[in-house]
């Protein structure tokens, strides 16, 4: 919160500080979160609206929807990406107006880079979380054939078809991105939940496992793999996989809540 504060900080060193904050950890940090919300540095605001993604849509909505009229551009169209979930019953008829003005920027902006795999993304992001379903599935598969390696169209494309009741389509998508990538944990992760929801959890728990070997320091990874783990009737591993990501990350709750329920104290 120190640095956050300090106004002889650089920009950018207390933009970062913003997003990077963890409301989970102390919910405290949420002030500082609206305060970079209504700075007058526009990197301030834009901070405080990427730091908004860890919160309920109706929540970063009461706090951030007049950010939607910010004078600013490039704050205005990611306001409309952040609050891209929040149902349109939520909002008033200027509201909308006003939503509806950035969305439209918003996606000028993506399809002026319509040749970028990483707009394709967000272009399928953003129509998912609007309930548009087959023109997100339409711009990840344009993402994939823009670059078979993208892994970010491999896991949200696989994740819109989770939604649409598609695993078994989305078990085959995850496997042609492992073809392609197979050092991605995020792919490896994405086809062990898979596997968890088919409950095969058997064949999950490789898939799992090879993500947290892969990405060590995602802790959310290692967090799934000890729940599988215990599932599984393999407590003791997953306390060691705790202790390991505790190890990581010791002030972090979820994982100090497991702990606690594997080990009764």
């Amino acid at each position: 919160m120190a640095l956050l504060e300090d106004r002889n900080q650089p920009v950018i060193a207390r933009a970062t500080a913003i997003e990077e904050l963890d409301l989970k950890l102390n919910p405290r940090f949420l002030t500082g979160l609206v305060d970079a919300l209504h700075d007058d540095n526009p990197m301030l605001r834009s901070a405080g609206l990427t730091a908004l993604g860890q919160l309920p849509p109706a929540q970063r909505w009461l706090l951030a929807s007049e950010r939607l009229q910010d004078p600013v551009r490039s704050v205005r169209v990611l306001a409309a990406a952040m609050l891209a979930e929040v149902s349109s019953d939520e909002m008033s008829p200027s509201e909308q107006v006003s939503f509806h003005e950035a969305g439209e920027e918003y996606l000028r902006s993506l399809r002026f880079n319509a040749d970028d795999p990483a707009a394709q993304v967000s272009l399928g992001d953003f129509n998912t979380a609007r309930g548009k379903y087959a023109e997100a599935g339409q711009a990840y598969r344009e993402a994939l054939f823009l670059d078979k390696n993208w892994v970010p169209a491999y896991v949200n494309y696989a994740d819109l078809l989770r939604q649409t009741n598609r695993d078994e389509e989305g078990e085959t998508l995850l496997r042609e991105g492992l073809v392609h990538r197979p050092e991605a944990g995020a792919l490896q992760h994405g086809l062990g939940l898979l596997l968890v929801r088919k409950k095969d959890l058997s064949r999950a728990l490789v898939f799992l496992k090879r993500a947290v070997e892969l990405e060590p320091n995602i802790i959310r990874y290692s967090y799934i793999y000890a729940v599988a783990l215990h599932s599984a009737g393999q407590s003791d591993l997953a306390q060691a996989i705790i202790s390991s990501a505790l190890s990581k990350a010791p002030n972090d709750l979820s994982l100090k809540a497991l702990k606690t329920h594997l080990t009764g104290k």
